[in-house]
């Protein structure tokens, strides 16, 4: 491998726990669970004009936590967004369509070991732990301020 470093998020190390954390983000996607905790509805959060991809991605790259998108993107579904370096610790960003910018997004949250805001059709989930911490908590406070259309 020339001694370059592949900072594809699939080919690191932590393939098992990157898979893991994409899998949960898809299942709570998806699916929903059924607790009885809080839904990520909270009008305080949400606002009417949706964000893009290319939005949530200018948002993350200039915080210095650039992001790619992590699958074949398929019509109608949800795009999922995770960090273009492995260094940068595990955190999950979910764009859903703009229309869905405000309305429940069938969400619920059960224990979860990571923390899960949304910003409008937006769902970010990361780990307080992580070393980029506060730089996800930056691209998320630049997302809030965010104008579109």
């Amino acid at each position: 491998m020339d001694g370059e470093a592949d900072d594809s998020p699939m080919s690191s190390a932590r393939l098992p726990a990157r898979l893991a954390l994409v899998g949960a983000v898809m299942l709570l996607t998806a699916t929903g669970c059924g607790s009885q905790d809080t839904t990520t509805r909270s009008p305080a959060n949400v606002r009417s004009v949706g964000l893009s991809v290319r939005d949530t991605e200018k948002a993350f790259a200039v915080e210095g936590v650039p992001v790619q998108r992590s699958f074949e993107e398929v019509a109608g579904m949800p795009v999922t967004l995770l960090p273009r370096r492995p260094e940068l610790g595990l955190f999950a960003v979910t764009v859903y369509r703009i229309s869905q910018a405000s309305g429940p997004l069938g969400l619920r949250i059960d224990n979860s070991d990571h923390l899960v805001v949304r910003v409008r059709n937006v769902v970010i989930s990361y780990s307080a732990a992580s070393p980029v911490t506060a730089q996800v908590q930056a691209a998320v406070e630049r997302l809030r301020r965010t104008r579109t259309g």
